[in-house]
């Protein structure tokens, strides 16, 4: 519905880049939520922000669509960096900025500054379940479950229907090894969200964690064999398979979503999920792939943007 009403906006005014942003960052979010396949989400937001560019050259919300875009599809991390660092100093009190900015420095590894990043989008804007989820979203691959649990639970005050709020008290549940709290919200999210893949894989991957195998397994050849409009998890996919002891079969499926280009892979380094393929050879082949070169300096100055947010 949203993307629709950015399309009849966009109809009604070709020129008005607000709108052509509104859908490159729309088509942003279906792939972020595995709604619709990555590869052509972000090519079409790749070009619907470069004509919000050229519409509006200033444009925060066009320059965020351009950097997420860049970086998921094309592994472009100093492109990526060079708008964020545009997008913020345009408008430094921009949450969403921060949040896809933070989301840059947790791809690379810099997880305390990713954390501190998206700390600045919360309080920015404390209502938003968006912020709420990806701050939550960091925490856990932080490693810091309870504040990662904190968050999520605030998220579900703010939205009492996030199923992405439920999956992240379940992935920080079990990481502790919770595993009644972890199945019991993984089971809330599947069945509220109407066949959603990503949350049925998530429930599969904790059956499988669990020991509860024969539970786990018909939800894989489920997903495996899915067909339809939206596509298949295949990183949930290699962290089921991963969780059950098929660790080629693992590989493989993440050898796919690194090629489809999942935004979950860009957090190779970091997905506590992963953790038993690290330091074998063909795990860090793909971790290498997204890996951006070595930086020699912060890629934000963060003095010249927080001026302007006090």
């Amino acid at each position: 519905e949203v993307l629709a009403q950015f399309q009849k906006s966009v109809e009604r005014d070709p020129n008005y880049g607000p709108a052509h942003a509104g859908v490159a960052n729309t088509h942003i979010v279906l792939a972020k939520h595995e709604v619709i396949a990555p590869r052509p989400a972000y090519q079409t937001a790749l070009n619907s922000a470069a004509t919000a560019l050229q519409l509006s050259p200033d444009l925060p919300e066009a320059m965020v669509a351009m950097a997420w875009a860049k970086l998921a599809m094309d592994h472009d991390w100093a492109v990526a960096t060079r708008l964020y660092e545009r997008a913020l100093q345009a408008n430094p009190s921009y949450a969403f900025g921060y949040v896809g900015f933070g989301t840059l420095l947790m791809a690379r590894g810099r997880v305390d500054e990713a954390v501190d990043a998206i700390q600045q989008a919360d309080q920015l804007d404390p209502l938003s379940p968006f912020t709420s989820t990806s701050l939550s979203t960091a925490l856990y691959y932080a490693r810091r479950y309870d504040e990662s649990i904190r968050y999520a639970r605030r998220a579900l005050e703010l939205d009492p229907s996030s199923n992405t709020a439920r999956a992240l008290i379940g992935l920080s549940s079990l990481a502790q090894r919770r595993f009644s709290d972890a199945l019991q919200h993984f089971e809330s999210a599947a069945e509220d969200s109407h066949d959603d893949p990503v949350m049925e894989a998530h429930l599969a991957h904790a059956y499988a964690r669990t020991g509860k195998v024969s539970s786990a397994e018909p939800i894989l050849v489920r997903l495996e064999n899915r067909s339809g409009n939206i596509p298949k998890p295949s990183f949930h996919i290699a962290v089921i398979k991963l969780a059950l002891g098929d660790v080629n079969g693992a590989v493989r499926w993440l050898d796919q979503a690194c090629r489809e280009r999942f935004e979950r892979t860009l957090f190779l380094g970091v997905d506590p999920r992963l953790d038993v393929l690290r330091g074998t050879k063909h795990f860090e082949e793909m971790c290498k792939q997204v890996r951006e070169p070595d930086l020699r300096k912060n890629p934000l100055d963060r003095s010249s943007t927080r001026g302007g947010a006090a």
